[in-house]
């Protein structure tokens, strides 16, 4: 198990898969010495034990599970993250009428260090999403039992975040990462900005954190499915993630997010404002700077337990 001293020695950024530490210089058979000279040299000198503190030659998973919560890239590096996701989602509204939902989510993201300390992050969803309703023969007055279709399928508005390190950890005080974010309407229409803090604290092998966000939308439109901005938005977060070894880190996040919704007509009833979910998962580190992330999600709360799964490959270079 990896002690506390080697986690905060690489806290400032994902040094190995960003590479900020250079591989060992490969063996060349071929270049050894003559018989006659290496019988002139000097005796080698025998290697002694590592110093102690030494920089381990590859990144711990505490590095990549929190690159936005608490580690942040060095600057001139980058990181490009692809990520899948399916979500399932039911509702009864009626005895007589259930809506299914199912959507599958792929999120490009670009990371990159702009200074030590503070990084750029932009992220683009796009979104595939299929909703099934079915009626009672009571109410739809027909005797099928084919549910109503409807299939939308459309590039989500773009997240913008730029995050700096403004307390760097250390005994009796955790790191402190600021970030303004903002999003920009290159999809269905959503614009907002905003802000956020997140905390994080070692203890060797756990780190813990939490964050706070507030997004303020500059123009939105409840009447739009595809627009998810309220007027004022906030998110919290309170999670840990496990470190196993140099390879494996296991992650547990509780997200709960609140929004000043209201009805789109004025009549209906307007979706649920508080929202809260569960997600469990894991960090794994494939090659030197490839990385997977599977993790499912579980709402908390709700009529019923929507349930997503998500895998992310993030690469560094």
């Amino acid at each position: 198990m990896k002690s506390l001293a080697l986690l905060r020695l690489l806290a400032a950024g994902v040094l190995v898969a960003a590479g900020a530490l250079p591989a060992a210089a490969p063996v060349d058979a071929r270049g050894e010495e003559p018989p006659l000279l290496a019988q002139a040299a000097p005796p080698a000198k025998t290697a002694g034990p590592p110093t102690v503190g030494e920089r381990p030659a590859t990144p711990t998973a505490e590095e990549i599970a929190l690159r936005d919560q608490r580690v942040l890239l060095k600057r001139g590096a980058a990181t490009i993250d692809f990520g899948m996701a399916y979500g399932y989602s039911e509702q009864t509204l009626f005895p007589a009428v259930r809506v299914e939902q199912r959507a599958v989510v792929a999120t490009a993201a670009l990371r990159y260090g702009l200074l030590n300390d503070v990084q750029l992050t932009v992220r683009v969803p796009r979104v595939w999403r299929r909703t099934s309703t079915f009626t009672a023969a009571s109410i739809s007055g027909t005797n099928s039992n084919s549910p109503t279709v409807t299939n939308e399928s459309f590039t989500s508005d773009t997240s913008v975040s730029l995050l700096g390190v403004a307390l760097h950890e250390a005994a009796g005080r955790p790191n402190v990462i600021l970030s303004l974010d903002g999003v920009v309407s290159t999809g269905p229409g959503d614009r907002g900005v905003g802000g956020g803090v997140v905390l994080s604290k070692s203890y060797d092998p756990a780190v813990i954190f939490a964050g706070f966000s507030y997004l303020y939308g500059l123009d939105i439109d409840s009447a739009d499915s595809q627009r998810v901005l309220a007027q004022h938005n906030f998110g919290l977060n309170l999670g840990y993630t496990y470190a196993l070894n140099d390879s494996l880190a296991l992650s547990t996040l509780f997200v709960g997010t609140y929004r000043n919704v209201h009805s789109p007509d004025g009549v209906s009833i307007p979706p649920p404002s508080e929202r809260y979910q569960l997600q469990v998962g894991m960090t794994w580190m494939v090659a030197r700077s490839l990385f997977a992330e599977p993790s499912v999600a579980m709402r908390l709360g709700g009529a019923t337990p929507d349930l997503a799964f998500s895998l992310n490959l993030a690469y560094s270079f």
